[in-house]
């Protein structure tokens, strides 16, 4: 179940989404989500869901891989569907809510596996470049977001060794409530250890490369902004500029 999390993984393709500009692709990401958290018309969204389906398909990644990222959160949907049962919440709304977690899922799914990390933490380092004024480290940031994003497969799969290893030895499932919290505690543990050796080979080998934040990068190929870039970036800033005019016209 935890293979079905495509966040923080690339999938290797050669299509016109791939070769996007990575800012493009990080810019239409963060366009994307804000209009999925102000939009409040529900057919709308529907319309939004049809749209990444359509860069999807133009990705040329298979459909499973985002239906079972969608799929495994089933038990977060499930946990916000009995929270605003509690509170009492209008069913228009608790659908607002599944509908817009899941296009965001969706939606950034689609970034981290079209692109690279590398091309990944140049877009956000540009998108982030106005924060230079202000003498914010751009390039420690950017490069600390996709380092934490790329980990998040890297602790799922050492969890996901972990039970094989523990199925392979014929471990008990635990009965009891304390039984249960022992066996969490004892997947965590060695998970999170091996992630930190992990990070900590990274860093050493950084190091031994005499990797420097503050010197000037280049990138041995780095997309640069094309027609259909624009075109997409496009149809993105019109939907928004046409929800902020709407909003604002209440």
């Amino acid at each position: 179940m935890l293979n079905n999390i495509t966040i923080g993984r690339y999938y290797h393709k050669n299509s016109i989404i791939h070769r996007m500009n990575p800012f493009i692709k990080v810019l239409c990401t963060l366009i994307y989500v804000l209009i999925v958290v102000l939009f409040r018309d529900l057919f709308f969204l529907f319309l939004l869901l049809l749209f990444v389906i359509l860069l999807a398909l133009m990705s040329k990644i298979p459909i499973k891989i985002f239906l079972k990222s969608l799929w495994s959160l089933k038990f977060l949907v499930f946990s916000i569907i009995i929270a605003n049962l509690l509170i009492r919440s209008e069913l228009i709304q608790i659908i607002f809510q599944v509908v817009r977690l899941l296009l965001i899922v969706f939606y950034s799914s689609l970034l981290t596996l079209t692109t690279s990390p590398n091309q990944l933490a140049k877009g956000i380092e540009i998108l982030l470049k106005p924060l230079l004024i202000f003498k914010v480290p751009v390039k420690n940031i950017s490069l600390s977001i996709v380092h934490a994003i790329r980990f998040i497969p890297i602790v799922l799969d050492n969890v996901n060794a972990i039970l094989k290893a523990q199925k392979s030895r014929s471990v008990n499932v635990p009965s009891t409530t304390s039984e249960k919290l022992k066996n969490v505690f004892q997947i965590i543990v060695p998970s999170f250890t091996k992630s930190f050796d992990k990070a900590s080979t990274i860093s050493t080998s950084m190091e031994q490369r005499l990797y420097n934040l503050n010197s000037s990068r280049t990138y041995y190929e780095m997309p640069k902004i094309k027609l259909f870039d624009l075109y997409i970036l496009t149809i993105h800033l019109i939907i928004f500029v046409g929800i902020l005019y709407n909003l604002v016209n209440l």
